[in-house]
């Protein structure tokens, strides 16, 4: 049989991945630690969309046809799946004339590609669809029309027979333009053939998705929340703040005195957000000046948001070759007037992740962080409250490094029932905002598609 085949480049066109901008359809009720041998009923049900991919004949006639349903909006998108999920579908083969095969498989396999590097696959699974009967190592499969049922689970962890690292946890599907790394899924259907004759093979990308749901906030924190009430501060609700060490500033005032200013961060605990959603921020400033206070009480105050993209062991085996770093978002603030007293300013603050917000995760020797700036030790998101610039107050040794820092955790879904809204007054609503627009959620449309070689004609 000779023909042509829909390439890997050719079903991008076709199927282009699809940008999340949000994950309404994802259940969160069932813990993401918690395995499970099959989905729910419920999640079944939300695969409504379905993909078709082809390998056709030299006329143009589809010969083989793969069928998938995905939680995908849209078939114009490639097919996207979520952690223990059934991928669910159906092979249609119309054969012209008899074939000598040596079997048929269904092929999930995930990868890694670094910019020029090869291409490592950390995860490859072979599901049979058709063998030669009676443990023969070739049999004819019949002219004319035949199905076979896809129902493959996806696993959720790596086997310590295909890792290094003992049962790592799937990451998610990372592809961003320009990025130095690429996190790819693949589904391939193979038709080993008897003989001399060249193997058939129908190979498209998918989208992969882990469910990670962002801690629960703390009772006060859910009542302000559903009342539109300001949040309650570290002082009467310890339990829903988690607060950094103070760190001082000593510089010099209008040329004229020394004066020091206290700063203490509080963030809102725990430190797991999801994306497209604030995170609450408390700041107090402490002094015994009290022109140094007020400056500083009426000036921008830097808390940023940073993503790092780490090729790395760990913090030793961080350098600027395989660190890179991203600027997400940065805080507003506004003052809390009941809170203040003699010697202290107390600001509320919020820093709002972007929608699309890549998921924080962690897979051998890539981390994704997130930062508020200061530590590079740990495979998350950071938030970072970099020194102010006063007018009127000079430092002798400022730095670009940040005061403190703090880890955090970015997630796709919030916590079950829970509402999450931003509490920003509308007089600070109208804020700058640091786009980037690599950083959607979904899966750039052709980013990754240089580092693909393998297809064959059908």
């Amino acid at each position: 049989m000779t023909g042509t085949s829909t390439s890997l480049t050719e079903a991008s066109a076709q199927h282009p991945f699809e940008v999340l901008p949000d994950y309404a359809d994802i259940r969160t009720d069932v813990p993401p630690s918690l395995p499970s041998s099959a989905p729910d009923a419920a999640s079944v049900n939300q695969f409504t969309t379905l993909h078709a991919f082809y390998l056709r004949t030299g006329k143009g006639r589809p010969w083989l046809t793969l069928n998938l349903r995905s939680r995908a909006t849209s078939a114009k998108y490639l097919p996207l799946y979520c952690d223990r999920d059934v991928i669910t579908g159906e092979v249609l083969l119309d054969l012209p004339a008899p074939e000598r095969l040596k079997g048929i498989t269904f092929t999930f396999r995930g990868s890694v590609q670094w910019t020029g590097l090869d291409e490592e696959f950390f995860l490859q699974q072979v599901v049979n669809l058709w063998s030669p009967p009676h443990g023969a190592a070739t049999g004819d499969l019949a002219a004319g029309a035949h199905k076979f049922a896809i129902d493959f689970l996806i696993p959720t962890e790596i086997s310590s027979s295909q890792s290094s690292v003992e049962n790592p946890r799937l990451p998610p599907s990372f592809t961003e333009r320009a990025s130095p790394v690429y996190v790819n899924y693949q589904l391939s259907i193979s038709m080993r053939r008897a003989g001399l004759s060249p193997n058939r093979k129908l190979i498209t990308n998918i989208g992969y998705l882990p469910r990670q749901v962002a801690g629960r906030p703390s009772l006060m924190r859910s009542l302000a929340y559903e009342s539109g009430t300001p949040l309650l501060g570290p002082d009467e609700d310890p339990p829903g703040w988690h607060v950094l060490q103070p760190v001082t500033i000593t510089g010099n005032l209008f040329n004229d005195r020394t004066a020091t200013v206290e700063y203490s961060l509080a963030i809102a605990s725990p430190l797991s957000y999801v994306a497209n959603s604030p995170i609450p921020l408390f700041l107090t400033l402490k002094s015994v000046d009290k022109h140094a206070l007020d400056l500083f009480g009426s000036s921008q105050h830097d808390v940023r948001l940073m993503r790092v993209l780490a090729h790395a062991h760990d913090a030793a085996d961080m350098r600027s070759s395989n660190t890179f770093l991203t600027m997400t978002g940065s805080a507003v603030f506004w003052p809390h007037h009941a809170k203040n007293t003699q010697g202290t300013r107390a600001m509320y603050g919020e820093l709002h992740i972007p929608k699309g917000t890549k998921q924080s995760f962690t897979f051998g020797k890539i981390s994704l962080i997130l930062w508020f700036r200061g530590c590079s030790n740990s495979p998350q998101y950071q938030l970072m409250l970099m020194s102010p610039t006063v007018a009127g107050f000079s430092q002798p040794k400022a730095s670009a490094a940040p005061l403190t820092s703090q880890t955090i955790t970015v997630t796709v879904a919030a916590p079950k029932d829970v509402i999450i809204r931003s509490l920003l007054p509308p007089q600070y609503s109208d804020v700058h905002e640091n786009p980037n627009f690599n950083l959607t959620t979904g899966l750039l449309e052709n980013g990754n598609w240089r580092f693909v070689h393998v297809h064959t004609a059908g």
